[in-house]
């Protein structure tokens, strides 16, 4: 059972990989006469089958960043699992048994995306219609249950009076802890950050719908009162990108300046100029719309009192993206860390942001930087938050990150499918990976109910603590 939910975990990797290109090419192996099959029919593997397992193993034995696979017997792999691909049927059987193969690598950004939900789908389709919606909230763990971390202010959920601290008990009269049980336990019994970032996203994934379906949600708030709520998904706000052979993502950045209210609340109080300014900056993925919008943000608040950069719920995506944004907060160019490949290496060498869009030449922000993480930071948004700690340029709170940060290309299979994998390792300014680890934050902020009802937000309260306390 364990050794399955594992294979599972690591077959899924994280969606978005901090990218250095995309649609590469990889070699494939000679035909072999068992892959000979002429047509779909039933009872035989599809035309595509053989090729298609031939095109991963191939890739993974030439590309991987470790002559020696991690450890594992490479060769044996296509022994043991090609074989199995005449008992498939369908492009489905033929993805399980290439996760398992890659799930051996004990590695993540090893993953086989279907070609319904890649970029190779047909553009004339509309995006705009249907769809999932969403609801505005967001879900963690607290032991097994799962526990409201999150309202979107004028979300559905916002506008219903639903409240961080609250725990979910059922949507649609289905019991929400009953489907992802094992998961969950096996998250906390093995402690891999890897683990406990599936279970959060399988968790925050079951809780969505199409647009315009009304779910029914039953809650337990701060008092344990069964509350029910009906809440209508909306479309999710952002700019819709598609990157090479990545699925369609919205793309959402925003800011803006805590307010007296929310500092009062976590006891900060006015001072001889007032009350401080404290801009909180997010973003939901590093794609290109980011940049334009970080820039302003920065540009309109070079004087302000702190920084907080929330990358809470960012799973990566660009990894080139995070020298640009380093360099509004860093005034020399000074490495994020490197890309250790099998032949090259590549250092990330911030870029100082010293000219505005408009041309004035300006100074990178020179005050105080928070970096908020939990698990479903990963990736991109690790190299980014490993690299500022790691400089001593900001503090990291909340929770350590998702340890999956190993930058990967992407390629179309003879299937339709697209294949992520890695190609390299990322070692931070510290000479060490971060793969399997994580980020570790320098103020921990534990999922505690009692915060969440009180403090509404205790990553971000704590956020402003740190930054209060920072040396002038």
């Amino acid at each position: 059972m364990k050794r399955s939910i594992l294979r599972s975990m690591r077959a899924g990797g994280i969606l978005l990989a901090s990218l250095l290109a995309s649609g590469c090419t990889s070699p494939t192996l000679e035909s072999d006469p068992s892959s000979e099959v002429t047509g779909d029919r039933p009872g035989a593997p599809t035309s595509t089958a053989y090729a298609t397992f031939d095109e991963v193993w191939s890739t993974v034995d030439t590309m991987h960043f470790d002559p020696d696979h991690n450890g594992v017997d490479w060769d044996a792999m296509r022994l043991e699992y090609r074989p199995r691909i005449e008992d498939t049927r369908n492009d489905e059987d033929v993805r399980v048994v290439l996760r398992e193969m890659l799930a051996e690598l004990g590695q993540t950004h090893f993953m086989i995306m279907p070609g319904e939900t890649s970029g190779s789908t047909d553009d004339s389709k509309d995006s705009s219609s249907g769809g999932s919606g969403t609801a505005g909230l967001h879900f963690g763990w607290l032991g097994e249950e799962a526990i409201v971390t999150a309202v979107r202010p004028g979300s559905p959920a916002g506008e219903a009076g639903i409240r961080s601290g609250w725990i979910l008990d059922k949507i649609n009269e289905d019991p929400i802890g009953d489907r992802l049980a094992a998961l969950r336990r096996f998250s906390l019994e093995s402690k891999s950050p890897m683990a406990d970032y599936e279970s959060l996203a399988r968790l925050n994934a079951r809780l969505t719908a199409p647009i315009g379906e009304t779910v029914d949600f039953e809650f337990r708030d701060g008092d344990d009162t069964l509350v029910r709520k009906q809440i209508t998904f909306v479309k999710p706000e952002g700019i819709p990108v598609r990157f090479g052979l990545l699925p369609e993502t919205n793309t959402l950045t925003e800011s803006r300046v805590l307010t007296p209210e929310e500092l009062e609340n976590w006891g900060v109080r006015p001072g001889p100029d007032g009350w401080p300014e404290i801009v909180q900056l997010s973003f939901n993925i590093w794609m290109f719309p980011i940049l334009v919008p970080i820039a302003e943000t920065v540009d309109a608040h070079r004087d302000a009192d702190g920084f907080v950069i929330d990358l809470r719920g960012n799973p990566g995506g660009l990894g080139g993206l995070a020298m640009g944004v380093a360099g509004h907060f860093l005034a020399e160019p000074e490495s994020l860390g490197r890309l250790e490949q099998r032949d090259v290496s590549m250092e990330f060498k911030v870029n100082p942001q010293r000219a505005t869009s408009d041309g004035r030449l300006v100074d990178p922000f020179a005050g105080p930087v928070v970096i908020v993480t939990d698990r479903m930071s990963a990736s991109t948004s690790e190299v980014f938050a490993a690299g500022l700690q790691q400089l001593n340029r900001a503090t990291v709170v909340g929770r350590p990150s998702a340890g999956a940060a190993l930058p990967a290309h992407l390629t179309l299979l003879p299937n339709g499918d697209t294949f992520m994998f890695a190609v390299a390792d990322f070692i931070g300014p510290a000479g060490h990976s971060i793969e399997g680890i994580g980020v570790q934050p320098d103020r921990v902020v534990a999922i505690d109910r009692r915060r969440l009802l009180a403090e509404g937000d205790p990553d971000l309260a704590e956020a402003v603590r740190s930054i209060l306390e920072s040396p002038e």
